[in-house]
């Protein structure tokens, strides 16, 4: 399992997202199934992440976006994003078709036709996703000035509050890989060494 992604939207009236950060394992490397059996992440393993968004403040957020966006160490191109779905709600009952439509019971999308979520005041939304590493991850990137080669990403959180007439929007938050001693303390992207 590669990530576990905490999103806490902060008490008070304007809500914050913290704790956005990817589990590792003992030694810090980012988790991951090794599918072949070779002990190394590469072509055939898989990366299965889980996202969970909680919302500790006192207000509830509307249209909410969640974007996972990979990348290769070095190249023009870059990797497909894993689809998050959509798992479970703290609050019983709560299916995902509540989550993603509005009072009238449409849709909520964006112009591009992504799915847009409303989290509640004290509610908890987890998500799964899964990307599968090949050989064309490996051959597509030239490696980064140490000639290391690399899939990294980052999830960013966007939404409104105050309800939908008003549209404040909470402030934008991106995950953290979890490494303080790497010297960047917010912001630095999830990396895992490939070969």
């Amino acid at each position: 399992r590669l990530g576990l992604d905490d999103v806490a939207l902060g008490v008070g009236s304007v809500p914050q997202i913290t704790n956005l950060v990817q589990a590792k394992n003992a030694d810090g490397v980012p988790l991951y199934v090794d599918e072949n059996g070779d002990g190394v992440p590469g072509d055939g393993d898989k990366l299965v992440y889980t996202v969970t968004i909680e919302n500790t403040g006192n207000v509830s957020v509307y249209d909410m976006t969640i974007v996972d966006v990979m990348n290769y160490s070095t190249s023009s191109s870059n990797p497909s994003s894993p689809t998050l779905e959509f798992f479970e709600s703290n609050i019983q009952g709560r299916s995902i078709s509540e989550i993603t439509t509005d009072d009238n019971g449409s849709p909520l999308t964006d112009s591009s036709g992504n799915i847009l979520y409303n989290l509640l005041v004290g509610e908890t939304l987890t998500f799964k996703a899964e990307y599968d590493i090949t050989q064309a991850d490996i051959d597509n990137q030239s490696g980064d000035q140490n000639g290391d080669k690399f899939l990294e990403n980052q999830i960013t959180v966007n939404g409104l509050f105050d309800g939908l007439s008003n549209g404040l929007s909470i402030p934008t938050e991106v995950s953290d890989n979890g490494d303080d001693n790497d010297g960047v303390f917010s912001s630095d992207k999830t990396k895992i060494f490939i070969s």
